[in-house]
């Protein structure tokens, strides 16, 4: 098998088969580094987004479940789901409002919260 074929199976093998031990070394070190990395920040990134749902859940009175990327930045920006409806309402953007059936309802208790 060709070197380069098996350095694209498992990165260092390649160089290990032309005897190039400090050049394998590094590569595997390389690959590992940086699959450590993304798994990392993949952690980090899902521990952050159940930290600010459960924030506004606590402060904004909301029910985290089946709500999309729009919806927190929404929340985010507007102190209540009112102020949100009738921005928007001002703009004839009525395909953009929330119905008040109290599924999509917040209201921060605090500015301070909010931000």
């Amino acid at each position: 098998m060709h070197p380069m074929v098996k350095s694209a199976i498992l990165p260092g093998w390649g160089e290990s088969a032309k005897n190039s031990v400090v050049r394998a070394r590094i590569f595997r070190l390389t690959e590992t580094m940086l699959w450590i990395g993304y798994v990392g920040v993949n952690m980090f990134s899902n521990h952050a987004e159940t930290q600010y749902q459960s924030f506004a859940a606590i402060h904004a009175g909301i029910d985290p479940q089946g709500k999309d990327h729009s919806y927190w930045v929404d929340i985010g920006n507007y102190p209540d789901i009112n102020a949100y409806n009738d921005e928007h309402l001002r703009f004839r953007e009525t395909e953009n409002l929330y119905a008040l059936n109290g599924e999509w309802n917040w209201n921060w208790d605090s500015d301070e919260n909010r931000n």
